[in-house]
């Protein structure tokens, strides 16, 4: 497991040479989903930002903090543009997923529409569109966020606030988000504790609050984040068991 945060500024390499660094993540808010890595391109494409999907990930190398891509340079460089400065239509996400002749990943019924994990081939039979059918081309409602934009919003609780987000838990094959990392030190002096994202309720995109299914009493107790440790096996699989069985209480 690793989190948002841990990954920003990770150098991203295509296969002939460095793109530039990490600076943010759009995920969708359906599926809570990271669909493109923000990069920056330093003096590369004169400093621009440019989006690069998971599709195209080849490996990360966590001791050099960098990632690899299976794309080159020039394919980048020559990509139909995704500007940061604006929201991403749907439009611009066809053209830029037919440009690479990948699936697209809505639509289906998994993460990555019709696989668990970003892959630009799922071992699926049929095998899945590159390009929707006629009738099915319009501008559908695009939902992606910026990571670090959600960063700061307020957690409230059933019976009251108890916190704020300070970073999110990422399934590193997926790309999905299991948890929002919460810092609670201005309820809770010193304590910073995950809740699972599925106990998010609501989400308050103006009012920058997010609303979930447990009490403050519950994550008060939960197992307390030691960022020294990181988000280890062992510690997610405690959380993990800690809320279902305050759940199973609840029931």
């Amino acid at each position: 497991m690793k989190t948002t945060n841990s990954i920003r500024k990770y150098r991203l390499h295509a296969t002939d040479g460095l793109v530039g660094s990490v600076k943010d993540f759009y995920f969708d808010d359906e599926k809570w989903t990271v669909r493109y890595f923000v990069v920056h391109t330093g003096s590369w494409l004169m400093g621009r930002d440019v989006l690069i999907s998971p599709i195209a990930l080849k490996g990360v190398e966590e001791a050099g903090r960098e990632i690899f891509v299976d794309l080159t340079k020039e394919k980048i460089e020559n990509s139909p543009s995704l500007s940061t400065a604006e929201p991403v239509s749907r439009q611009h996400e066809r053209e830029y997923f037919q440009y690479y002749g990948w699936p697209y990943y809505w639509g289906g019924p998994s993460a990555w529409g019709w696989s668990g994990v970003p892959t630009p081939i799922p071992d699926v039979e049929p095998a899945p569109p590159r390009k929707l059918p006629e009738g099915q081309e319009g501008e559908e409602e695009v939902r992606l966020r910026s990571v670090q934009e959600i960063l700061g919003y307020h957690i409230a609780a059933q019976d009251g606030e108890i916190g704020h987000v300070e970073d999110f838990v990422l399934d590193g094959d997926a790309w999905t988000m299991t948890d929002l990392l919460i810092d609670t030190r201005n309820w809770i002096p010193g304590k910073k504790v995950l809740i699972p994202h599925a106990a998010i309720q609501v989400v308050s995109w103006i009012d920058r609050n997010i609303t979930v299914g447990l009490t403050c009493g519950q994550i008060q107790r939960a197992p307390e984040y030691d960022p020294g440790m990181g988000v280890s096996k062992d510690y997610h699989q405690k959380v993990r068991e800690y809320y279902e069985h305050q759940m199973a209480v609840a029931r």
